[in-house]
């Protein structure tokens, strides 16, 4: 641990690891024949495969950990301090680049920039363009866009993955429909930056009010003291006037597969041991995506997708008449209204799939659900969460280590990293405040995992944790 080092022997460790970690990287660029994309470069999906690669991956963290550490260790804390109370001017800032569509009005202009006077004009936003370039140094400031000249600002590789990819004027003439047919994060970017902070804000009150602070309820959180609303958030996300935001979500959500591996639900179960006919359910699946994956390389198997009527009637049948419609004239893939608290209606599933969904939910409602999963078990039916773990800031000694597969979550940081390494982990941790503001929903533990396994009735049996992340873990149960 850091402790047993002087605090130049720290930043001392702290360098060496940056460097050992940055020839790593060199050595796979060579491999590939490639090089990492620039700071200051244009974004682009194929010049970005490189960090996805495992050795890569890997020494980011570990750079992105040590230089963190570093800058802790040798700036004043009353500064570090000051930083984080003031971040939320950073959010509000890009939410506001992303309202006035300042990543595709760069784009339209090239390297060569714009000043702010005419990217607020291009904008018609109305902005003052001196508040706006005000803005946009802070952005710059934090790598997020560059200022070639005074008060004239250009994309860089950050503010360039925001780019929605559509002609500025086709924005403007609708911004409503500004992601649709797209797969941008910024979507969610928006949602978090510009309407979701309200709520955010709000996670005091929610915390140290005697009726919310010890809720477990998906209707009793600070989104809901935000909003005034007694909806859970996505029953408000349904709602008419939310038709906006709830197309923004949508396309969110199809977005993150840019940043996911296609054959993850593949890795960490077998699932080509499974018998012939034996039914997999995509439990609260959506659309039923990984269910296609599964049901394009398994055709051995049979599959159920179960999701809200809405969902399903809709969405669900038509992306599969679009992209398998013979798995569904087959019979081989069901598309299942169903609500995830009520009794589960297959009976004699091999495997109930649920991705993504208990960090949405606390505790005592995830323990709601997987009692109906495990009412509805056969002694045989396996169970796969696929979720987000997260990890402890300290070493962690807990018996569900000795489960197959739960050392590994995270492999061993060097030393002096935190065990967790740090803010090279630091979405996942987000995330989790983001959950608990939105749904009182949570990221867990492996042993928090096994918690609410064993309250339900399951054992948790291994773990499978594919890449250097925390995110799309397989933790697999059985019945008890």
């Amino acid at each position: 641990m850091s402790s047993s080092f002087t605090s130049l022997q720290e930043l001392r460790e702290l360098v060496k690891l940056v460097n050992t970690s940055f020839t790593g990287i060199e050595k796979a660029c060579a491999t590939q024949k490639t090089d990492l994309p620039a700071l200051n470069g244009t974004f682009s999906w194929q010049t970005e495969g490189i960090l996805n690669d495992p050795e890569v991956e890997k020494a980011s963290s570990v750079i992105t950990a040590a230089a963190s550490q570093l800058a802790a260790a040798v700036r004043s804390p009353m500064l570090s301090l000051f930083a984080v109370a003031n971040q939320y001017f950073l959010s509000v800032s890009l939410g506001i680049s992303l309202k006035t569509h300042i990543p595709e009005i760069l784009r339209e202009v090239g390297s060569k920039g714009l000043h702010i006077n005419e990217i607020a004009a291009r904008g018609q936003s109305g902005i003052n363009p001196d508040k706006l370039g005000r803005i946009l140094r802070l952005l710059a400031t934090n790598h997020i866009f560059r200022e070639v000249m005074p008060d004239t600002f250009a994309n860089n590789r950050v503010s360039g993955s925001m780019d929605c990819g559509k002609n500025v004027k086709d924005i403007i003439a609708d911004p409503d429909s500004k992601y649709d047919g797209t797969a941008s994060a910024a979507a969610m970017l928006e949602l978090s930056t510009v309407d979701g902070t309200v709520s955010f804000a709000d996670i005091s009150k929610m915390l140290f009010d005697p009726k919310y602070a010890n809720s477990g309820k998906p209707n009793e959180t600070a989104f809901n003291i935000a909003t005034g609303s007694d909806l859970p958030f996505f029953e408000w996300l349904s709602e008419p006037a939310q038709a906006v935001n709830n197309k923004k979500w949508a396309t969110a959500m199809n977005s993150f597969d840019q940043f996911t591996a296609q054959d993850v639900i593949l890795k960490g179960f077998d699932w080509e041991a499974l018998p012939k006919g034996s039914t997999v359910v995509d439990f609260a699946g959506g659309v039923g995506g990984q269910a296609m994956i599964l049901a394009k390389e398994f055709d051995h198997l049979n599959f159920v997708v179960q999701d809200r009527a809405p969902i399903i009637e809709n969405d669900a049948t038509k992306f599969w008449k679009e992209k398998f419609p013979e798995a569904i004239s087959s019979d081989r893939v069901k598309l299942q209204s169903h609500d995830i608290f009520s009794p589960q209606p297959v009976k004699n599933a091999a495997v109930f799939v649920v991705r993504a969904i208990t960090h949405d939910w606390s505790d005592e409602y995830c323990i709601k659900f997987l009692k109906q999963l495990r009412a509805a078990a056969t002694s045989n039916t396996q169970l796969v969460v696929i979720d987000n773990v997260i990890a402890y800031a300290c070493p962690d000694s807990q018996e569900t280590l000795d489960i197959p597969g739960a050392a590994q979550v995270r492999p061993v940081s060097p030393t002096p990293l935190l065990p967790n390494f740090g803010t090279a982990s630091a979405m996942t941790y987000l995330l989790d405040i983001s959950l608990l503001a939105g749904l009182n929903g949570k990221e867990r533990t492996v042993a928090q995992f096994a918690d609410i396994y064993q309250k339900s009735g399951w054992k948790l049996v291994s773990v499978h944790a594919d890449g250097f992340n925390y995110h799309d873990i397989k933790t697999i149960a059985v019945p008890v």
